[in-house]
């Protein structure tokens, strides 16, 4: 939602769209015509699921995870940048990933 709010563009799904689709799916009503921005309920109820347990799932894994994030990086708008990378460095603390940030750098549009 940030993303769009931002300025972000998905095919056919515009933010205010989007917004009541996604209230909708939270409260367990049906989302109308079956699709938010192009993926079905079904994927975003498990996308929601799984980043709702992200710092657990990222604990349980066999492997440790190298985390690399650009702070200019457009695709976290406003503080979900922050959000992101306090929830990598919690993730970290618990020896499970190493984080490594870079100034002035976002990714290729």
């Amino acid at each position: 939602m940030a993303q769009l709010e931002a300025g972000g563009s998905a095919p056919g799904c515009t933010a205010s769209e989007a917004r009541a689709q996604f209230d909708s799916l939270r409260a367990g009503r049906p989302v109308s015509n079956h699709l938010i921005c192009g993926a079905g309920a079904t994927f975003w109820r498990q996308w929601m699921r799984h980043s709702q347990k992200a710092d657990s799932i990222a604990a349980a894994l066999e492997d440790s995870l190298f985390v690399q994030q650009g702070l200019a990086d457009q695709n976290y708008p406003e503080s979900t940048l922050e959000q992101n990378l306090t929830a990598w460095r919690r993730i970290a603390q618990a020896g499970n990933a190493s984080v490594q940030t870079y100034e002035d750098v976002t990714p290729p549009s």
